[in-house]
């Protein structure tokens, strides 16, 4: 008896503990939606706190434990996506975003949070799907159009671009965004005209960067001092851009004004000494100048920023060739073809050097890769045959004059050919 009374406690106890449950696990089910949505907001709250904090796991942890209770709670499924994409961490943010659309498929915020979070992991046409099922539940939304023109952009389709940003200027009139995307576009199908149009509609979006749009614009229609006049409208508003500068030098250079371009490609460097577009440009324009050891000096400058600048090794040859230093200009090319192997050009510059020092069977080589690259250019075949004459490989130079006149059998090349081989035929 005795016994049996010291386990009385115990057996309490247990009762009372498997009554508590029991009593928790009935309450839980009875509970009233009302009484869920209290439970789920405590952790919301605690989850705004530790945003708040930028501790956004623990904010997601509290946010998941709301929806576990509450599983219809819109404001839990976004704050939770919203602390996946501070975190970057969009595949994540997607997910929950789709599952808040098993809740509520009408609403719309979490189309527009896919959209954005596709188009940050480069899946510009699942964004686009996700802003079209945005559409179709809020037709009148100006700035998913606009979004969506951008995204058109990206993936090269400047129509349906064109087409999307007009929709929101339908919906939004006063629109400099869109006007902007609309000049890029018709930029992007090199439609000047209408990129001029649309740009000076959207000066507002940002004036410096449409200004500079315009510029080139103008610059492509040739039209010069309206390219310069834009580029100026922009260092009004932007005066220490390197960038607008160069512009500027280019749009000089394009139209002969050669000093001018210098002047604006040293104001540019000035304002920016790692600036290597404007040395390139720079090197362009000492070289029309006529100033060669200047115009390397640039390119050596480019080149030290852009070490795999396969075109500035090319004209820096172009300028050791003037000053008729032969060997630093094959050095030149020879890394010209290093880094751009298909070009001919080079290969032929090479010729014509090895050519100037003598070494004729370099020459002929360099000729050879040239014409493999080109096998339709006359002129590398004239180079050949020239340096098979000075070897005295005078069949070889016939044949390399013969394949002149059989491509362009009209014309100054074919004349000379012909006559190089009546002198041949007499040796």
């Amino acid at each position: 008896m005795t016994e049996k009374l010291k386990q009385l406690p115990v057996l309490t106890l247990t009762l009372s503990c498997m009554l508590t449950v029991l009593s928790v696990f009935l309450c839980g089910c009875g509970e009233s939606e009302g009484d869920r949505a209290k439970r789920a907001e405590v952790h919301i709250e605690n989850a705004h706190v530790f945003s708040d904090q930028g501790r956004w796991k623990e904010a997601i942890a509290a946010y998941k434990k709301a929806v576990d209770i509450s599983p219809d709670n819109a404001a839990a499924y976004e704050h939770m996506w919203h602390a996946y994409c501070k975190l970057g961490q969009w595949e994540e943010a997607i997910a929950v975003c789709k599952q808040a659309l098993t809740q509520n498929p009408n609403e719309t915020e979490p189309y527009k949070t896919m959209g954005f979070a596709y188009k940050k992991l480069n899946k510009y046409p699942e964004a686009l799907v996700a802003y079209k099922q945005l559409i179709a539940i809020n037709p009148d939304d100006a700035d998913v159009y606009k979004t969506m023109g951008y995204t058109y952009h990206v993936l090269g389709q400047y129509d349906d671009a064109i087409i999307a940003c007009k929709k929101a200027i339908s919906l939004k009139p006063y629109n400099p965004h869109a006007y902007g995307a609309i000049g890029r576009a018709y930029a992007a199908l090199k439609q000047w005209e209408n990129a001029i149009t649309a740009y000076k509609k959207g000066i507002a979006s940002d004036p410096a960067f449409v200004y500079r749009a315009m510029g080139h614009a103008y610059s492509e229609l040739e039209q010069y001092d309206n390219s310069i006049a834009a580029y100026k409208k922009a260092l009004v508003i932007e005066p220490n851009n390197a960038m607008a500068y160069t512009l500027v030098g280019h749009t000089y250079f394009m139209s002969g004004r050669y000093d001018q371009a210098a002047i604006a490609c040293e104001k540019a460097i000035f304002l920016d000494a790692k600036y290597d577009h404007a040395y390139y440009l720079l090197g362009r324009v000492r070289y029309e100048l006529g100033q060669y050891s200047d115009a390397i000096s640039s390119y050596k400058k480019r080149i030290a920023l852009q070490p795999d600048d396969a075109d500035a090794y090319f004209k820096m040859g172009l300028a050791y060739d003037k000053l008729k230093q032969n060997t630093l200009a094959i050095t030149a090319w020879k890394k010209t073809v290093a880094l751009r192997s298909d070009d001919a050009n080079a290969y032929s510059m090479m010729g014509m050097a090895y050519d100037k020092l003598e070494k004729y069977s370099d020459a002929v080589a360099a000729y050879k890769k040239a014409i493999t690259i080109k096998p339709d250019y006359v002129l590398y075949y004239y180079g050949m045959g020239h340096a098979y004459e000075k070897l005295e490989m005078y069949p070889d130079a016939i044949a390399a004059y013969k394949k002149i006149i059989a491509l362009e059998p009209i014309g100054g090349c074919a004349d000379k050919a012909r006559q190089a081989i009546q002198r041949l035929n007499k040796q």
